[in-house]
């Protein structure tokens, strides 16, 4: 496959996860607004979406398994039109139940896109690189998001709830017509691995792979923070802008529009940071994880400096605060998801990749799930205000420095460990 192949194909990819990331994001931004139309609390909204994760995470790992047992792309094209098609009818439908099974239904196709895609797109990219193109492949998701989130925050205002499920369900459809010219690398085939006695397009996931990826410490370390990290930033995503209208008072179309400006950030940090993990790993085996832990040290903290603010809307010189702290938080903290899929790869075949991202996702979805559910209730519980329970999740948040630690130790012995088993040795 010629490199400008890889290019146009990395693209589709990339395009159909920004479209699916959208779709994840629009109920968040209209919770407010949806909780009155469908009579329920703004906690019963988090409770649809924290039931959409958990689904997500369990149907990942079932993905990700057929994925290292057959062909990506058809398993991709197959999941996107679960999720499409979910999205699609939710617009004839006007009561809670309705929208929770549909929201359901989809999660199950969403679950297996990202596993698949990121499997995908580790076999388009040279491994001294991945880093880097994952992050850009972090940017995609995170201009997906803004997506999901201006259609709905802003729609919200002027236009009933459900257009923005029609509109996103139109870009899912030309994304599947992209992805069905899809040309699937090999597994590895650019990974230089011995296939001992197999060639490892034909290599699938068993009892004793699962067990291979248990043993690995990194991997355990890794799929730990990741529950960990989730349940506070899953929970900050989803009730951000629910927190601008809410607790300071904005308009939903303001209160979106600052999100935007506050994580646009992003763009910016993903690829960058994810750039300077790689050159920093060209030096050391914990480069990384280095760059990792430098994320949690500031990230958090310019998240809690923000939210500790007492203001409202028209407290502007105030505002304007909030804005710059949250925009330097979410500088550092866009780089470690493309950061943590890249050491991923670098200690583990390619024959168990899918399987293993797919486990990672499930620890993700469980995390996102719990903090959505938990900053919810504590809305109730602290008296309608989001304020407490933003400062709870960044202290966790803080916390994950304290499980990159001994991964410094452990990712020395796993690269080596993997280098020997499966890296080619040149003479």
């Amino acid at each position: 496959m010629s490199k400008r192949e890889n290019h146009k194909d990395f693209n589709k990819i990339v395009r159909a996860n920004l479209i699916a990331i959208a779709f994840v994001a629009l109920l968040g931004p209209m919770a407010p607004e949806l909780a009155v139309v469908l009579n329920v609390n703004i906690a019963e909204i988090g409770l649809i979406n924290s039931v959409f994760l958990i689904v997500t995470g369990i149907f990942s790992l079932i993905w990700g398994i057929f994925a290292d047992r057959t062909k990506r792309k058809e398993l991709l094209i197959i999941c996107s039109l679960i999720w499409v098609l979910s999205s699609f009818i939710t617009i004839f439908i006007n009561d809670f139940l309705s929208l929770l099974i549909l929201q359901i239904i989809a999660a199950i196709g969403l679950a297996g896109i990202f596993p698949i895609s990121y499997s995908i797109l580790i076999d388009l990219t040279k491994p001294e690189k991945r880093s880097h193109a994952l992050g850009i492949m972090q940017m995609a998701m995170t201009l997906g998001m803004g997506l999901g989130i201006v259609l709905s925050g802003v729609l919200i205002d002027y236009l009933p709830w459900w257009v923005p499920f029609l509109i996103i369900s139109l870009f899912g459809f030309k994304s599947i017509h992209s992805l069905m010219s899809l040309n699937e690398p090999q597994k590895g085939s650019l990974d230089d691995l011995i296939a001992e006695n197999e060639m490892i397009s034909q290599f699938k996931i068993k009892k004793e792979d699962l067990k291979e990826i248990f043993a690995n410490k990194s991997n355990l370390i890794l799929i730990i923070y990741t529950l960990v990290k989730s349940l506070s930033i899953g929970a900050i995503n989803f009730f951000f802008i629910a927190f601008l209208k809410l607790d300071i008072g904005l308009s939903s179309t303001v209160a979106t529009l600052t999100m935007i400006g506050s994580f646009s950030i992003m763009l910016i940090g993903a690829p960058y940071l994810g750039k300077k993990a790689d050159h920093r790993f060209q030096k050391r085996k914990t480069g990384k994880v280095d760059v990792m832990i430098i994320i949690f040290v500031f990230g958090p903290i310019f998240y809690i400096l923000g939210f500790s603010l007492n203001f409202f809307a028209s407290d502007i010189s105030i505002f304007i605060l909030f804005i710059v702290l949250i925009l330097i938080g979410s500088f550092f903290m866009s780089g470690d998801a493309a950061i943590g899929q890249s050491i991923f790869s670098d200690i583990n075949p390619p024959r168990i990749r899918s399987t293993l991202i797919s486990i990672q996702s499930i620890a993700g979805k469980i995390g996102q799930s719990l903090g959505i559910l938990l900053l919810g209730y504590s809305y109730i519980y602290y008296g309608n205000s989001f304020k407490i329970g933003f400062l709870i999740t960044n202290l966790i948040l803080i916390s994950c420095i304290a499980i990159l630690i001994p991964l410094r130790k452990t990712i020395i012995s796993d690269i080596n460990k993997f280098t020997l088993k499966y890296k080619k040795i040149e003479s």
